[in-house]
C-alpha cells in the first residue's frame, strides 16, 4: 500500500506534534504551575488590563499638572487655553501678561522683554 503525498504530510505532522507535546511534558515537569504559566490569558481579561493600565496612566499626566500648578485650577485652564497665541489670551482676559504670571509663554514675548501679548503701537 502506497501512501499519498497529503497521508504523508498529515502522518509527519502528526509526529512532529506529537514530539512536540511531549518536549513541553519534559520541561514542564508535570507541575501545575507551569502548566497554568503556559495557558494563554483570556481575551477580555488582557483587554481590560490594558484599559486599566491606559486609564492610570493617562490620568497621571492631568492629575499631575493640576497638583504641581501654583495657580487655582480655572485660572490654570485660563492659562493653557491661551497657549495657542495672542488672540486667545486676550479672549481670556490674561493678555497682556508678565513672565512668571498666567497667559505668559516665552513664545508669544516677541522681544523678549518678560510681557507677552503686548500692545504695539502704530508707525
Amino acid at each position: 500500500m502506497q501512501l499519498s503525498s497529503s497521508d504523508a504530510n498529515e502522518k509527519a505532522g502528526r509526529k512532529t506534534a506529537s514530539a512536540q507535546e511531549k518536549l513541553m511534558q519534559q520541561f514542564r515537569g508535570g507541575s501545575p504551575a507551569a502548566a497554568a504559566a503556559d495557558a494563554p490569558m483570556s481575551e477580555p481579561r488582557r483587554d481590560w488590563t490594558f484599559a486599566v493600565i491606559m486609564f492610570v496612566a493617562l490620568a497621571a499626566i492631568p492629575a499631575g499638572t493640576l497638583i504641581g500648578s501654583p495657580w487655582p485650577i480655572p485660572v490654570l485652564l485660563k492659562h493653557l487655553a491661551s497657549m495657542p497665541n495672542c488672540q486667545s489670551a486676550a479672549f481670556f482676559g490674561l493678555a497682556p501678561a508678565e513672565r512668571s504670571k498666567p497667559g505668559y509663554w516665552f513664545w508669544l514675548d516677541r522681544d523678549d522683554d518678560g510681557i507677552a501679548c503686548e500692545p504695539w503701537e502704530a508707525r
